[in-house]
């Protein structure tokens, strides 16, 4: 196994980055001054692809106004 020490701050964005979908906590945390290094040490994971990609699949809660149902004519 090739393991670095560097390794553990890819594996702390990643991470960090899973749970709080926040590039910019990741760039103060890790020091960097713009977050496109940052995004670099926060990477994708398949999980996360996959979920994205169901997310499309859900039906979503769509509530049609009455400002919309005037407009429309619908009842």
């Amino acid at each position: 196994m090739d393991f670095h020490f560097h390794d553990l701050r890819h594996d702390l964005a990643t991470n960090l980055y899973r749970e709080t979908h926040d590039l910019q906590a990741v760039q103060k945390v890790l020091g960097h001054s713009v977050v496109t290094t940052s995004a670099r040490y926060a990477h994708v994971v398949q999980a996360d692809v996959d979920a994205a990609m169901n997310a499309l699949d859900k039906p979503k809660n769509v509530h049609i106004t009455s400002t919309w149902k005037a407009a429309t004519g619908t009842k």
